[in-house]
């Protein structure tokens, strides 16, 4: 009986043991489905933050666009700036522009003249004077022309001399529409223009008696021999060879 005692508790204690762990299999079981169902959570959460990253990402795009017309204004603004600026030295020409040369304030007359010559066909001197006599046809219309063409070609004034083939030979006229056109370009003075010629070239005058060309021409003249200039004349727009 008492072997038979023993076995029977013998074969108890591995029962009671499969009772043991089968209550801490119940127990820890639920524990462990419970870990794993909190971690499926935890591997979504990358990709919500891939999604927080892409919608943080967006706002950066959206401002690169807002910003463009900015700098588009700021270029208007300067282009316009600009256009001021350029305004400014063209305003500042126009005052400080170079007074009239003396053949610009006798054009302004609107006298109309006889066309000269083109000077290509001619070369050396003569093709010297008819290029000055070209730049300069209305300081010519007031000037005389002292080598006798008032005579021998009924010539009025030297720019009769260009208006023909007469000023290729003849080195009086190339000399005198010549020296005209440098005085011209320093922007001298009619009256100094002529002055200055008459006593260059008066002496070489080939004849004794004046011509009524010339007699006009020293009625009509901007400057008197005292040095006063006379009433009337080429200064009111009266050429010397008007009607020419």
């Amino acid at each position: 009986m008492l072997e038979i005692r023993a076995r029977i508790g013998a074969a108890r204690i591995p029962f009671g043991m499969v009772g043991m762990f089968g209550l801490a299999a119940l127990v820890v079981l639920p524990l462990t489905l419970g870990s794993l169902a909190g971690a499926a959570p935890d591997k979504g959460k990358p990709a919500a933050t891939k999604a927080s990253v892409k919608t943080a990402a967006k706002p950066a795009a959206t401002k690169a666009p807002a910003s463009k017309p900015t700098p588009a204004g700021a270029a208007k603004g300067t282009g316009a700036a600009k256009k001021n600026n350029d305004a400014k030295p063209a305003e500042t020409a126009k005052e400080q522009a170079a007074p009239e040369t003396t053949e610009e304030l006798l054009a302004r007359d609107g006298e109309k003249l006889a066309p000269v010559l083109p000077a290509e066909q001619f070369f050396g001197a003569a093709a010297m004077g008819y290029t000055a006599a070209k730049i300069i046809p209305h300081v010519c219309s007031k000037i005389f022309c002292y080598c006798g063409c008032d005579v021998t070609d009924s010539h009025n004034c030297l720019l009769d001399c260009y208006t023909s083939m007469h000023g290729a030979d003849c080195h009086i006229c190339q000399e005198e529409a010549m020296q005209a056109l440098r005085m011209s370009r320093d922007n001298t003075p009619l009256a100094t223009i002529q002055k200055t010629i008459d006593d260059a070239f008066q002496s070489k005058y080939p004849f004794k008696e004046e011509s009524k060309a010339l007699k006009n021409y020293r009625a009509t003249r901007t400057y008197s021999p005292t040095g006063q200039t006379p009433a009337g004349g080429a200064t009111q727009g009266e050429a010397c060879c008007a009607g020419k």
